[in-house]
């Protein structure tokens, strides 16, 4: 019995040492802040994504129940291409932030270190690849191609379905009479 008590003593011994310091040593640690950085530049990169994901259908569906013209659809359809360029436009001036920034960070570290230098240069190719790619959609997105037509479509199908609700809701307010 006594062999039981010791051990569970000192379990318990050490558990309550373990609550009453629960200080950490600091300088086990590379760095004392959270990676906010890090954090903050994947919520920027997904700015396009999140914009493309947006159902834009009840947005639609609400202007064509409510307002049923033509110009509406066309302007709607305007302002999520706009929208868009918007956005793109915001990613490639970050992008061309980041870029101006390894090209001072490469001549800070020249002749430092040629390994770095190159996967920096090769961070910048593949930076200015997404450019590229972004430029690329930004032209699309005028002649009414690319990516930008998804929620273009989204929001012409909720337009569409908005007006024919309409127009059902009044022929049948019509047809029992009890509307006029």
């Amino acid at each position: 019995m006594n062999i039981f008590k010791r051990l569970f003593n000192r379990t318990a011994n050490t558990e309550t040492l373990a609550t009453k310091n629960p200080e950490i040593n600091k300088q086990l640690f590379v760095e004392e802040e959270a990676p906010t950085a890090l954090i903050q530049e994947e919520l920027k990169e997904s700015k396009l994504k999140i914009f493309l994901d947006t159902n834009f259908g009840p947005k639609g569906f609400n202007d064509g129940y409510e307002l049923r013209s033509y110009e509406i659809l066309q302007a709607g359809m305007k302002r999520i291409k706009s929208d868009f360029r918007l956005i793109v436009d915001q990613i490639i001036a970050e992008k061309n932030a980041e870029i101006f920034e390894l090209k001072n960070h490469i001549i800070n570290i020249d002749g430092v270190s040629e390994k770095l230098s190159k996967q920096i240069e090769n961070r910048i190719l593949e930076i200015q690849t997404v450019i590229n790619k972004i430029e690329k959609e930004k032209a699309l997105s005028i002649e009414d191609e690319g990516m930008v037509m998804v929620p273009i479509n989204n929001y012409h199908d909720g337009f569409v379905r908005g007006t024919e609700f309409y127009q059902q809701e009044k022929l049948f307010a019509k047809s029992t009479g009890l509307f006029y």
